[in-house]
């Protein structure tokens, strides 16, 4: 069989990506450090943005090794075997290896920030729909607990299972699952 080149991502395209993470792990950062100097602050509605801030910036950091590091470069493709998921004979192990913890926290944050969006909705559903007297303290904790603890099953999951790392297929193009 033929081998199948990897998508190109041009230096413009990494520039972008680079400076929007940035920005964003930026932005995160301001939201905590505002929130942990001013007590005026604090408040609950202030407090869920500091967590879903904290999913982002892992999200941005994540997706900033990607757009730095160019995975592609050390892509084999000439020995293209269709044999697995992923494709890890197509690259070293040390590139294999590298790439394990970008995609492991991109999975762990993405998966949060997705859960801990889904649980405030719940919140705000039962709350305003409902019109619910749900002690607010009690259940932001509970559904914060949740969300950070969740996401750990699937990305270890994914871990044990050596569905993480180097793909050129992946939607990210590169370290993904």
């Amino acid at each position: 069989m033929a081998g199948v080149a990897p998508v190109e991502v041009t230096q413009g395209l990494r520039a972008v990506v680079s400076l929007a993470c940035l920005l964003s792990i930026i932005g995160s950062l301001l939201i905590i450090s505002t929130y942990l100097m001013f007590k005026q602050l604090r408040t609950t509605s202030r407090l869920i943005l500091v967590h879903l801030s904290i999913m982002d910036a892992g999200v941005a950091t994540a997706n900033l090794v990607g757009a730095v590091v160019d995975f592609n470069q050390y892509y084999r493709t000439e020995q293209y075997f269709p044999d697995g998921y992923p494709v890890t004979k197509n690259v070293s192990s040390t590139i294999q290896e590298a790439c394990v913890a970008p995609a492991a926290f991109s999975v762990y944050f993405t998966s949060c920030s997705f859960m801990l969006t889904l649980g405030i909705s719940f919140y705000l559903y039962m709350r305003i729909v409902h019109h619910k007297r749900l002690r607010i303290k009690r259940v932001l904790y509970i559904i914060t607990f949740f969300c950070y603890l969740y996401p750990i099953l699937p990305t270890l999951w994914k871990l044990l299972t050596n569905r993480l790392g180097y793909s050129p297929y992946a939607s990210e193009g590169w370290c993904g699952d």
